[in-house]
């Protein structure tokens, strides 16, 4: 099971939480919809809908909970859903 960490709704597309994620490559954490796919790289540009940007080639994961307090990004969290991972086979 993982968990994701929810901010706030999608200011692009109303439809779903930016969820905090990691950029693999980077060791950056942005936010990205799961609905729409757009990203921010701060709540403050999320929630301004300003420098948005898709980019579906992104290495990216689910950070831990100790990951996002390491960036100081404890404090956007507004909730937390657990997932059932996919198994091969």
């Amino acid at each position: 099971m993982t968990t994701l960490y929810k901010t706030i709704i999608c200011p692009r597309c109303k439809e779903d939480y930016l969820f905090i994620t990691m950029n693999n490559d980077t060791r950056q954490l942005y936010l990205r919809c799961s609905e729409c796919m757009a990203s921010w790289y701060s709540i403050e540009n999320a929630k301004n809908n300003t420098d948005m940007f898709i980019d579906p080639n992104i290495d990216a994961s689910d950070p831990t909970a100790d990951e996002i307090k390491k960036y100081g990004w404890g404090e956007i969290v507004s909730g937390e859903v657990d997932v059932q991972q996919a198994q091969d086979g």
